[in-house]
């Protein structure tokens, strides 16, 4: 079943600092709309303090640097990538790779990166990225990471009718999984935010909708994955979506990043979307209206999650549904809490 997917307790594990949404890339299915005119980065004080903060999340086990894309800022990233590892985090960082144009030139760009604690490089590549750069520059930028023998995970976001796949993309770098322990490709459904909303269709999302095996459960992301906006807004989760007021649990200059998810772990709304999903929350607060929301309206819980902060009608019946569902989830908590699957910070 396509809402069938096993994750580990919730509780605070990996920071995201986004530090900046310029990326020379305009995707067509970017979330954030990124591209070079985007304002707005983090400086290496922010990213130290960051780090600094979350690292005092007990359970926090990791810091990633994503953006955009992160190279843009590449002297802030070893940075932040020493301070994490003085803290004995696994970092890792996501890019397009657009800086690895020929293989010595990527094993350049990677090489301070490694030497100041990269474990991980994440390299999104899918048909939209292809407009924008060669299939060759993932292929350096991979073999720049086996030349340092780090972990590559390829990011793949598909669409309706595109071509390139994980299977192919094994073929490309003639290793896969079982061959490569260093080599993961996850494959994910494009869904309808950011650019993937303003440039295509109804129609083509309607078929977006339609696909088999999108993912419409509770949120693995939220309440386990902070991340920190190129702007010093703290979210409670990963944060790939554009950003809503109703997912800012403070901002970096006033408010600590573990105090921040410490009073998260006490919304409720937050609990529905970790318990549930964001797809769910909508279908149970819309039942009773002129215009019920249906899970197969929804192609996957991003676009879930953005339809319902974008919307003050949507935001205000949660509220009040809310007013009935603690009950509820006093009981999943008490139920999850029991067999070790909800550890709130403290």
């Amino acid at each position: 079943m396509p809402n069938e997917r096993r994750y580990p307790a919730i509780e605070p594990v990996c920071l995201a600092i986004h530090l900046t949404y310029q990326c020379p890339l305009k995707c067509g299915h970017c979330c954030f709309s990124s591209d070079m005119t985007k304002t707005g980065a983090l400086d290496i004080e922010d990213v130290y303090a960051t780090i600094d903060q979350a690292c005092r999340l007990p359970t926090l086990s990791a810091i990633g640097f994503t953006g955009g894309d992160p190279f843009l800022q590449a002297d802030i990233v070893v940075a932040g990538l020493k301070r994490a590892k003085a803290k004995n985090m696994a970092t890792r960082i996501v890019t397009s790779s657009y800086w690895a144009t020929t293989p010595e030139k990527a094993i350049d760009r990677l090489r301070p990166l490694v030497e100041a604690g990269l474990d991980e490089v994440g390299l999104s590549y899918d048909d939209s990225h292809v407009a924008y750069i060669r299939e060759d520059n993932i292929l350096n930028a991979w073999h720049a990471a086996e030349h340092f023998g780090i972990k590559t995970t390829i990011y793949m976001s598909t669409d309706v009718g595109d071509r390139i796949n994980g299977d192919y993309v094994r073929g490309r770098l003639g290793a896969s999984e079982a061959t490569n322990p260093r080599l993961l490709i996850i494959e994910s459904k494009v869904t309808s935010t950011g650019r993937a909303t303003a440039s295509t269709t109804p129609e083509q999302r309607r078929a977006r909708a339609e696909r088999d095996g999108i993912y419409r459960g509770p949120c693995p992301s939220m309440l386990r994955q902070p991340s920190v906006t190129p702007t010093g807004k703290i979210q409670p989760c990963c944060g790939t979506i554009p950003f809503h007021a109703g997912l800012c649990i403070g901002e970096i200059d006033r408010d600590p990043v573990d105090q921040a998810m410490i009073a998260a772990y006490q919304n409720d709304l937050y609990k529905w979307i970790a318990f549930e999903g964001p797809v769910s929350v909508l279908v149970q607060i819309t039942a009773g209206t002129d215009a019920p929301l249906a899970e197969g309206d929804l192609d996957g819980i991003c676009h879930a999650c953005d339809t319902l902060f974008s919307s003050p009608q949507y935001m205000a019946l949660a509220q009040q549904y809310l007013e009935g569902k603690a009950a509820c989830l006093r009981v999943q908590e008490t139920v999850l809490s029991a067999v070790g699957l909800y550890s709130p910070p403290s």
